[in-house]
């Protein structure tokens, strides 16, 4: 894929998002400053909320901000508010780019396709859904649905590109681009790093069941309060297996919301990031949350993580069970330790907002030289 060096002003790149905070939000603000500073015009699309946590991303950057309501309007309002921001921002087209889907996405891309000439493009962050009822399972393929528009669609790994490939009804056109890691961490002083950081919205997949099972041999080899959990429990069973982890000494379970400034005094001061999902093949937020810090990352299994720690060897090789990678962790020397973290550095450094970018644009270009 040709990636091109520059664009002219007038290729206008609207990011859509339905969510008022979390990583979409911080997502579609990286995404923007790059984009700008290639010289794109940009609107964002997403909660008014939204805006104030990451605005200073691009405060120097020519980005035009649309607020619409919040996911508590449901996702047919929202749908309503995208498309009139859309229809009224330049009827005669540009590129949309949505950082979510919504049972209702359908109509609005199947709307844009036929009546103006925006190019819709979806990045599916998501492939399954983090929630295991059926009810959230039927909402999330409903949303996924909307691929069967043929449009652009864009993931973050091959696993995720496989899966989509498998859904009998997608028909939309699949590009691979990396997720770039966060730019707004907070430096750190020089902090002494001890134990361990679990971190981030605790889902069914998230993994403390699997902390459960190994809770008691945790407790006999580990020092008191040596894993830190934080984050806050999405559904009620997870905040019950949460309160079941808070009872064992190994654990420092903090079962709330975690602030921007107080998730990078987390960061800053944990040895090791650990990310024991189970059944998951996104990219993880919170993965690049600790490369972004230089953070090895203790993770095992088959999943999109595992695939990722393994790739970049940011952390004990992902071959054990979650219970042998911890002891792996635990036991690491120095030297081991320091290459894990040098390791880290490079992947910062190589996944770059300006490639996500540069993909974004390319399929402007590909659009406009095939009408």
């Amino acid at each position: 894929m040709a990636v091109p060096s520059s664009t002219s002003p007038a290729t206008h790149v609207a990011l859509v998002s339905r969510a008022a905070r979390g990583g979409h939000p911080r997502y579609c603000a990286e995404v923007a400053n790059a984009l700008a500073a290639q010289g794109a015009e940009v609107t964002l699309i997403e909660p008014a909320a939204a805006f104030a946590t990451h605005q200073h991303l691009h405060a120097d950057q020519h980005v035009i901000n649309a607020p619409i309501s919040g996911p508590d309007a449901g996702w047919f309002r929202q749908e309503i508010e995208i498309g009139r921001i859309l229809r009224r921002q330049r009827k005669s087209g540009g590129i949309v780019v949505f950082q979510d889907t919504s049972p209702v996405r359908a109509g609005l891309i199947g709307m844009l396709r036929t009546t103006t000439s925006w190019i819709p493009v979806t990045m599916v962050h998501n492939t399954k859904a983090h929630l295991t009822s059926k009810r959230e399972q039927i909402k999330h393929t409903a949303a996924i649905a909307a691929l069967a528009i043929p449009h652009r669609a864009l993931v973050h790994n091959e696993r995720q590109r496989a899966e989509l490939v498998k859904l009998p009804f997608v028909r939309s056109e699949i590009d691979l681009v990396a997720h770039g890691t966060w730019s707004d961490v907070a430096a750190a002083g020089e902090v002494e790093r001890s134990g361990i950081l679990f971190f981030g919205a605790m889902r069914n997949n998230s993994g403390v069941g699997e902390l459960l099972k190994i809770a008691d041999s945790l407790d006999r080899e580990l020092p008191a309060g040596s894993i830190t959990v934080a984050g806050s429990p999405v559904t009620r069973q997870v905040g019950d297996q949460l309160r079941r982890l808070g009872t064992h000494q190994a654990f420092n379970v903090q079962a709330a919301f975690v602030s921007e400034a107080d998730t990078s005094a987390l960061f800053a001061a944990a040895r090791f990031a650990l990310l024991p999902y189970v059944d998951y093949s996104s990219e993880s937020g919170v993965l690049m949350q600790a490369i972004a810090h230089q953070v090895p990352v203790i993770t095992a299994g088959m999943t999109s993580v595992a695939d990722r720690v393994r790739e970049l060897d940011i952390g004990p090789p992902p071959t054990g069970s979650l219970l042998d990678q911890i002891r792996a962790a635990m036991s690491a020397s120095d030297a081991q330790y320091d290459g894990w973290r040098a390791n880290l550095a490079k992947a910062a450094a190589d996944r770059t907002w300006d490639a996500h970018a540069a993909v974004i644009l390319n399929i402007a270009t590909e659009a406009t030289e095939t009408r």
